[in-house]
């Protein structure tokens, strides 16, 4: 046989992404030859990216099997969208991927093989942990659908049964079939800061927010599947736990594609003011959390391992990871949620931390922080993506951060700010590429004379790569 078949204006939902694409297709066949001499996938809505993925090659028949597949892709597509969150709610987001050089689909034997670099180009999504369900499941009834044997078609009833042997064989002969011998080995690279928000808790708010930048290897060959390969993650990387803390590190991935392994420190800090000498300068106090665990152990990891969380006192201790060895995990959680620590409370504020509920005070004032966040965020994006509040003596202090596009900024001090501007700490930072950043700072010294007192930075950072 030899001709030619085309396909356009092809339509088609995704079951898998709930994403609507269009497809087109040229085709001609000569014997056992079929050239693939068009090939067009593209984004059709559902999603705020879009994007064509296009194809050609040729595949060689041996009567009605495949004997060789040769194909070519290349181009963008968006994978995920805002419609996609009915399909995977625990999985959601937008992911616009592309190509880097061309994507190739092969067969040589009995064994095909797909070999690529997917390039991603923007990422927004949410990972929920899935350890909490708002379902409820009801083991008290049992619902039994009784049918009245006098109503039955029994016309219908044959037509069932035939098609019920219908399917029964076709199920055997499908059983029967070849198994397919699929390999792949994919090199997966950010173009842009990947963002992921990891769901540790909805009712508790808690959650793990990076932006992030990497690359990871993923293969399978003769059904042995590897995945090997790092992210960073970037300024303005945080974890949501009761406050809100800058995280560092690593997302590393060595077996499970699905499971990855987190390499990162949190650090919360505030400033500490004695309630037995209120007239002495507040302390920078710094709690960290250092998290070593498998993504899916993740919550265990933090409400568990208590020697993993440590109080910092001072900045010069702080920025040199010198732990406050006289404080332990109660007085770590104890100045998350109260400002205080633990042998500072008294017996109301020991109430507050118990039930959590109706704070009031520096508690009241240091929630509304994240409060604001959330409320902002909604309104205007990354624009202003953080917001700290807390009581220091006399003052109030509090910092906002946020980005417009690629710079990222912070500002803050005490409300003394807003009378004069020079005692407020201001920070900018601009990545060039993914090895150069310049940061331009203006911050309280180490060592502190006074509130007047001032430092002032240009930093360049360049990571040399080999």
């Amino acid at each position: 046989y030899s001709g030619n078949l085309n396909l356009t204006k092809g339509a088609f939902t995704s079951l898998y992404n709930n994403l609507n694409y269009r497809f087109g297709l040229k085709l001609h066949f000569d014997k056992q030859a079929m050239d693939v001499d068009s090939l067009v996938l593209a984004n059709a809505g559902g999603s705020k990216y879009s994007g064509t993925i296009t194809g050609r090659g040729g595949i060689l028949f041996d009567g009605f099997k495949t004997k060789i597949i040769d194909l070519r892709f290349n181009g963008d597509l968006a994978l995920l969208g805002h419609q996609s969150q009915r399909i995977t709610p625990f999985f959601h987001g937008d992911l616009f991927i592309g190509t880097d050089g061309d994507w190739l689909l092969t067969k040589r034997g009995d064994r095909i093989f797909f070999k690529g670099n997917v390039l991603i180009k923007n990422t927004d999504l949410v990972y929920t942990t899935g350890e909490e369900s708002g379902g409820t499941t009801n083991k008290n009834f049992n619902f039994v659908f009784v049918e009245d044997s006098t109503k039955i078609d029994k016309e219908l009833a044959r037509f069932k049964q035939v098609l019920s042997k219908e399917k029964d064989l076709k199920k055997q002969n499908e059983e029967r079939e070849e198994p397919l011998n699929f390999d792949y080995e994919i090199g997966i690279n950010t173009e842009n800061n990947a963002k992921l928000v990891f769901i540790l808790s909805q009712v508790a708010n808690q959650k793990l927010i990076v932006e992030m930048r990497g690359d990871l290897k993923y293969s399978n060959f003769s059904e042995e599947t590897r995945a090997q390969g790092a992210f960073e993650l970037l300024p303005g990387s945080k974890l949501e736990f009761f406050k809100s803390f800058d995280a560092a590190g690593f997302i590393r991935f060595e077996s499970d594609v699905t499971n990855p392994y987190l390499d990162i420190v949190a650090t919360y800090t505030s400033d500490y003011v004695d309630p037995r000498n209120i007239n002495v300068p507040p302390q920078d106090v710094a709690v960290k959390i250092k998290i070593k665990s498998p993504l899916s152990e993740l919550g265990k990891s933090l409400a568990g391992n208590t020697e993993s969380i440590g109080v910092y006192i001072g900045a010069r201790n702080i920025q040199n990871n010198i732990r406050e060895t006289r404080y332990d995990y109660a007085d770590a959680f104890s100045f998350i949620l109260m400002g205080k620590f633990k042998d500072d409370l008294t017996a109301q504020d020991k109430t507050q931390v118990a039930g959590q509920t109706n704070l009031i005070g520096n508690t009241a004032t240091s929630f509304l922080g994240s409060i604001l966040t959330n409320f902002v965020n909604s309104a205007v994006g990354d624009l202003v993506n953080n917001i700290q509040i807390s009581q220091a003596g006399e003052f109030t202090k509090f910092s906002l951060s946020g980005r417009i596009q690629n710079l990222r900024y912070s500002f803050g001090g005490t409300t003394e700010v807003f009378q004069n501007i020079a005692r407020a700490n201001i920070k900018f930072e601009y990545p060039f590429n993914p090895r150069f950043i310049i940061r331009l700072e203006r911050k309280d010294p180490i060592i502190f004379f006074g509130w007047a007192d001032k430092v002032s930075e240009i930093a360049f950072k360049y990571k040399f790569e080999f």
